[in-house]
């Protein structure tokens, strides 16, 4: 059995009700907007518990028994909400109940730590997680979405003073400086830019916190840590109002080797006889050394390799250049916007690539060379050769399709690695392969964010469905010094977060792509989504295909999510 974040979870209202008083705030408008000072003001300034913003028109406020009156709010709120009404903890929904006693935690402070419920979320923020020059800082966003998954999601507040005027003058921002017991607290009003913060990154830079980390010295930085932290505090404190567990899922089969060790050397082989054209975007003298690196690796791989200033039809196309975001913060055209899309084209943004390419530039590089066997592919060949798919001696056809911006696509594959992409821009036409055609009517009824459908042209069709589950270690681990990671450590600290596993839960089918399990290393950068797969008609012919996500092209030196067509599709939207 594997340990999940998903939360099995008891309340005692009666007891509840007796320490406790709830209301809920109903606004006037079409919703609630995030940034109003109604959702950091009853915990500022009337000394709430905690607030918990429902998606939509509501808010809830949980204070301490009779600490306050309905009519001493409602004169404090003002006009913002046009109702308020207090309600026993029945009624509410169990996740904004959870929530409420979760952010109350917001008190907690320590020489390294504080936790702050700003605009209905709860945040933790570390002194470690400040930049050298203090002009940005992490923070963990701890939370359970509607099912009672627990999540962690690292964020970044940004100094005001870095961005244009233009988002200076967004009113739904809220704004922020830390007060002296390195609480955060919202302000409205400010005189030095340098001390404000917004929770924004610069040019969409991600904030990264480790889902977990085996070395010694490490775990106790990582999400799962602060998780288990969390809970550790909640349960403490309100063992006798709330009673949670981990819920567990049962593993029923495993796959811990990649597949395709060889599939650098099969994509250089693919393209090893076209043109390389290297084209440099980024004008400023600062990446020159990044370029030049980049240059000159590929002409040490390849023989047919130039440098230009634009795009070339005849050639694999390689192009320098900064990423969507910085060309809109400095209202830049962005020249992504005007590339042919009928030729191999693979973009190396600096923002997002640069320090790989100082640190690892094996890595990018090889990523590199993939990339562009597999537009080859998609545009040229359309058969695949990065991974030899006539390998899985599979003896019909599949259909993948996804939705996308309310346009379906769809790839077929064939037992030879053949394959031709269609596409839909709505639901009154009709493809005219009958199979892509019962494929298209399933996708259109269960639209939805990671969302798929894969048939075997044979009456077998299943969707998958990505949800917010995943596995996590047992508390255990954190106690413990390094942990090995050999094949029965796994089993033990691990399950269900290395190797490919297949889930029975409930009797029906989950399955997720964890980190690959012989020769791992000790950080596990991103937690593994579980996947559902549901039967459309048929058998589940999911379990057939598990071997394609045991390929390292999609993902470098790491499994890939979805079989791996998905990975091509993309590619094919990308293209459009």
């Amino acid at each position: 059995m594997a340990r999940t974040n998903h939360l099995l979870v008891k309340f005692n209202h009666s007891l509840i009700d007796k320490y406790f008083d709830f209301y809920i705030l109903t606004t006037n408008g079409n919703y609630i907007k995030r940034g109003a000072y109604v959702l950091d003001k009853p915990v500022e300034k009337l000394k709430a518990l905690s607030l918990a913003y429902e998606n939509g028109k509501n808010a809830f406020i949980m204070f301490k028994k009779d600490a306050i009156s309905k009519s001493y709010l409602n004169n404090e709120i003002e006009d913002e909400i046009t109702k308020i009404d207090k309600i026993s903890s029945s009624e509410i929904k169990d996740y904004i109940l959870f929530r409420l006693f979760l952010y109350s935690l917001n008190n907690y402070e320590s020489d390294e730590m504080s936790f702050n419920n700003l605009a209905g979320k709860l945040f933790i923020y570390s002194s470690s997680w400040m930049s050298r020059n203090r002009k940005s800082f992490m923070a963990l966003n701890v939370d359970v979405d509607q099912q009672m998954n627990l999540k962690a999601e690292a964020t970044t507040f940004t100094c005001l003073s870095l961005f244009n005027d233009k988002v200076k003058k967004d009113f739904t921002l809220s704004k922020y400086e830390f007060a002296a017991n390195n609480a955060l607290k919202r302000v409205l009003h400010f005189n030095d830019e340098n001390s404000v913060f917004i929770r924004k990154p610069l040019y969409n830079s991600k904030a990264e916190i480790p889902f977990l980390d085996l070395s010694d010295l490490k775990k106790k930085t990582t999400k799962v840590y602060y998780l288990y932290f969390v809970l550790g505090l909640l349960k403490e404190k309100y063992s006798t109002f709330i009673e949670f567990n981990y819920d567990e899922i049962a593993i029923v089969n495993s796959i811990d080797k990649i597949k395709d060790k060889d599939f650098l050397d099969k994509a250089i082989s693919e393209i090893k006889d076209c043109k390389i054209n290297i084209v440099n975007l980024l004008k400023e003298q600062e990446y020159l050394n990044d370029f030049l690196e980049l240059k000159d690796y590929f002409t040490k791989v390849f023989t047919k390799v130039s440098i230009s200033d634009e795009l070339n039809k005849e050639c694999l196309n390689i192009v320098c250049l900064h990423n969507k975001e910085y060309y809109s913060e400095k209202g830049y055209k962005d020249p992504y916007k005007d590339f042919r899309r009928d030729m191999v084209v693979q973009c190396i943004t600096y923002e997002d690539s640069v320090n790989r390419i100082i640190n690892n530039n094996e890595a990018i590089f090889n990523t590199i060379i993939k990339e562009l066997a597999i537009k080859n592919e998609i545009i040229n060949t359309m058969h695949f050769y990065v991974d030899d798919w006539e390998s899985y001696h599979f003896e019909k056809n599949y259909v993948f399709g996804k939705e996308k911006d309310g346009i379906l696509y769809f790839m077929k594959v064939n037992p030879k690695g053949e394959f031709a992409f269609f596409k839909k821009l709505d639901d009154f036409t009709k493809f005219k392969d009958s199979e892509i055609e019962e494929c298209s009517k399933i996708l259109s009824s269960y639209k939805g964010k990671e969302k798929v459908v894969v048939s075997d042209c044979q009456s077998n069709m299943v969707l998958i469905s990505r949800t917010n589950m995943y596995c996590i270690p047992n508390d255990g681990v954190f106690e413990k010094g390094n942990i090995s990671r050999s094949k029965e450590s796994r089993t033990e600290n691990l399950s269900g977060i290395a190797d490919i596993n297949l889930f029975d839960y409930s009797g029906e089918i989950y399955f997720n792509s964890g980190i690959i399990g012989p020769g791992m290393k000790y950080a596990i950068p991103k937690a593994s989504l579980l996947y559902k797969t549901d039967i459309i008609s048929g058998n589940n012919i999911f379990v057939e295909l598990l071997n394609t996500l045991s390929v390292s092209f999609v993902k470098y030196k790491s499994f890939t999510v979805l079989p791996y067509p998905f990975k091509y599709i993309n590619e094919f939207i990308n293209l459009l």
